[in-house]
């Protein structure tokens, strides 16, 4: 499986770029929202994910990782393919959508041409309970970060709800960088 691209654009058209990676091109379709942030001669750096059908194969990127691993829950769901998939995380950024996703907010997700009213149901049910929004006091969801910062905790052997808790005080805490807030974080819950 081909994870990561890391190369030179030495082709753009309306729906991918070819990424020279020492002498090979990749061909690698962009949702179009993604495509206007690439121009030849850029290097990049994409995450990838490999579509094999029974006639075709489609490299599809991305350029976090964030987006890719939100990309591949999305094809969990029955009724959305890659490139339904794709459109969707342009849609905005993975907090946006995660936030969207648990308020069960259907209208969003039926932007995407080829989303109806019943595939954006199934997306909701299905996927609220994978996904880890992370709120506020105020019940606002605190962005990336914290969700990152949950699934480090998770990583470190913490219960869900500790490390939402911890998440919680460590935005409330710091502005800065992840690393920042996992301290506190971990400070947090050493001392509760």
């Amino acid at each position: 499986m081909i994870a990561r691209l890391s190369g030179t654009i030495t082709d753009v058209d309306a729906t991918s770029i070819i990424v020279d990676v020492s002498g090979i091109g990749y061909e690698v379709t962009l949702a179009p929202a993604f495509l206007a942030e690439h121009a030849r001669g850029q290097s990049v750096t994409l995450y990838t994910y490999l579509a094999v059908r029974e006639t075709s194969q489609e490299l599809f990127g991305f350029s976090s990782r964030e987006q890719y691993r939100f990309f591949v829950k999305l094809l969990s769901i029955s009724g959305v393919g890659p490139k339904s998939a794709l459109h969707i995380v342009s849609l905005g950024t993975v907090a946006e959508l995660t936030s969207a996703i648990a308020r069960g907010d259907t209208d969003y997700l039926t932007q995407v041409a080829g989303i109806g009213k019943k595939t954006a149901q199934r997306i909701v049910v299905e996927l609220k309970g994978k996904i880890g929004v992370v709120e506020s006091e105020d019940g606002q969801d605190v962005g990336d970060d914290a969700t990152a910062l949950v699934q480090a905790l998770e990583q470190f052997g913490y219960s869900t709800v500790e490390a939402r808790e911890a998440a919680r005080y460590a935005a409330a805490q710091s502005t800065g960088q992840l690393e920042d807030k996992l301290k506190i974080a971990l400070s947090y819950i050493s001392n509760a």
